[in-house]
């Protein structure tokens, strides 16, 4: 049958934090022989599901800095080690637009690319995830080769966000949606001092269970 979990305020050994978590699986069909035999749970099929997730600023760069995100790294090709991009886990802000029905919000964050430090926007648009990277420096000159690098970036980084999967010993989370929220118990008001613990990203995933997480992974 269906399988439904709940939490708030979570966070795993490795750091990995969210302010809210849902997660439900349609059908979940056990091999119930190996479950009696070995005392774990054997699926007899991959159970499919979809979770949703709400990270606030710190949340998110948790998330981006996870060592399980390691190996899907973005690197601009043909540029060896001076092409990968560095997420960093500081300075993320979340921004809603309440005001602006046209405008959903956006997710700012910062990382390391070709000797520089980048500033990216990270957008919904037609249920995807898109990223403008451009440099961090105000002193940045706009050189072909800059608009360049920025475009290539921003592709990179679009790509990685939307093909994203995040494996955890058998279970596999992807990217399907995002939006940007504000929480309204509280009156709305332009003091970013106020908002600013009220909004957060809430993040859509497709869940594919081919074997139950083992007990004590690390994650």
């Amino acid at each position: 049958g269906p399988v439904s979990v709940k939490g708030r305020g979570w966070e795993s050994p490795l750091g990995l934090t969210c302010r809210a978590i849902e997660a439900n699986v349609d059908r979940c069909s056990l091999d119930m022989n190996r479950v009696i035999r070995d005392r774990k749970l054997y699926l007899i099929e991959p159970a499919m599901g979809k979770a949703m997730i709400a990270l606030n600023a710190k949340d998110f760069g948790n998330f981006i800095t996870h060592p399980l995100l390691k190996a899907q790294t973005p690197c601009l090709p043909g540029k060896q080690e001076d092409g990968i991009f560095e997420f960093l886990k500081e300075d993320v802000d979340i921004i809603a637009n309440p005001n602006n029905k046209d405008d959903e919000g956006i997710v700012i964050f910062y990382g390391n690319c070709l000797g520089k430090r980048w500033r990216c926007e990270l957008r919904r648009s037609s249920n995807k995830a898109v990223i403008k990277a451009v440099p961090a420096s105000s002193n940045s000159d706009s050189s072909h080769l800059l608009q360049e690098e920025s475009r290539e970036l921003s592709t990179l980084i679009s790509i990685f966000f939307n093909s994203l999967v995040f494996e955890l010993d058998g279970t596999y989370l992807s990217f399907k949606d995002l939006s940007i929220t504000t929480s309204s118990n509280r009156k709305r008001t332009n003091d970013r001092s106020i908002n600013e613990s009220n909004t957060q990203l809430l993040v859509a995933l497709a869940i594919k269970v081919k074997k139950f997480p083992s007990p004590g992974t690390p994650f």
